[in-house]
């Protein structure tokens, strides 16, 4: 099976999906700027991590099963008042898919794929009070993820009803995930984050997801899916 991609006008969507990604994170530095100049006091910063499956899915990704993934980062929040705020920080993040198959004229390509991003979330969030100590948080809102680096594992071999892959044979090729020597997935991610926490005075404990909409790669056409159960401090 052809991995490569060289198309131009493939070429030419990622050139877009890198525009649309930096206007993204220009956007919230925006914000961020005008939020947090004339309220600094009011400024809440956190630390978060979490750890949660992964999955890379699509038309063209056969039967893609989930993944361990982890995530460790910053958080800023922003108030606007005492229910509405905005929420951002910079997450590095592991996604990715394990044992995907792809059968074409009786081959089945097996892969694992690991990817690790950097992530930029811009999310509003409305903050209920259950007591003087506790509250509950819903935000939703974009994010933007930028791929560092990563490592895929591929095996093919010859499909029957009966056959399984052996990952233990010496047969397993593993080429990088970003870059055209490998599989070649787009390095710029983007998509929707939501998140549900409690926080009870300086710690939180909360579930998130990030649901991607850009295509990772023109010929398996997979996008990104992620659920973390999360652990935080606020400062």
């Amino acid at each position: 099976m052809q991995i490569m991609i060289k198309d131009t006008n493939f070429l030419d969507m990622a050139l877009i999906d890198r525009v649309r990604v930096i206007k993204l994170l220009l956007f919230a530095l925006f914000v961020m700027v005008r939020t947090v100049a004339p309220a600094q006091n009011q400024v809440d910063w956190s630390i978060k991590a979490g750890i949660g499956m992964a999955n890379i899915i699509g038309d063209n990704m056969g039967s893609p099963k989930v993944k361990l993934a982890y995530k460790l980062g910053i958080g800023l929040e922003c108030p606007f008042d005492k229910v509405w705020s905005l929420q951002t920080g910079v997450s590095f993040v592991s996604k990715g898919t394990n044992h995907t198959a792809v059968e074409t004229d009786g081959i089945s390509a097996q892969a694992k794929v690991n990817v690790s991003y950097l992530e930029l979330p811009v999310m509003v969030a409305a903050r209920f009070a259950m007591d003087r100590n506790t509250h509950i948080l819903v935000a939703a809102g974009p994010y933007g993820a930028w791929g560092i680096g990563g490592k895929t594992k591929a095996l093919g071999h010859r499909w029957s009803s009966s056959s399984t892959p052996d990952w233990n044979t010496g047969n397993v090729v593993e080429i990088d995930t970003f870059g055209k020597g490998g599989l070649d997935l787009r390095r710029f991610d983007y998509g929707v984050a939501i998140g549900l926490s409690v926080e009870y005075r300086h710690y939180m404990i909360g579930v998130e997801g990030r649901l991607g909409l850009c295509k990772l790669q023109k010929e398996l056409q997979g996008k990104n899916i992620t659920g973390f159960v999360t652990a935080g401090y606020k400062f």
